[in-house]
């Protein structure tokens, strides 16, 4: 079971509150390059199909792993916390 200070869940929180904005902006480049290879599909260069496609699945993977290191985040901050420190005899 993991046991943290009030401090630790403080930092955990700032870490889940940024991998938060990181998720929305990877949704957000992968809605927008989404739109714009479907708009693309004038265009007869492989190339810049390749491109526009591969860029929405890899924003699509960035965002996944950002909602992984959240569960896990959020994992950490449910934890009991420790209030004060008592020592062995």
């Amino acid at each position: 079971m993991l046991i943290q200070t009030e401090q630790g869940l403080n930092e955990w929180r700032l870490r889940r509150h940024q991998l938060r904005r990181w998720f929305w902006i990877y949704l957000a480049i992968a809605a927008t390059s989404a739109v714009l290879f479907i708009l693309s599909f004038q265009s007869r260069d492989p190339y810049i199909f390749a491109i526009l496609l591969a860029i929405p699945l890899i924003s699509l993977r960035q965002a996944w792993r950002m909602d992984r290191q959240i569960v896990e985040c959020d994992k950490h901050i449910r934890a009991p916390i420790i209030t004060e420190i008592k020592e062995k005899p």
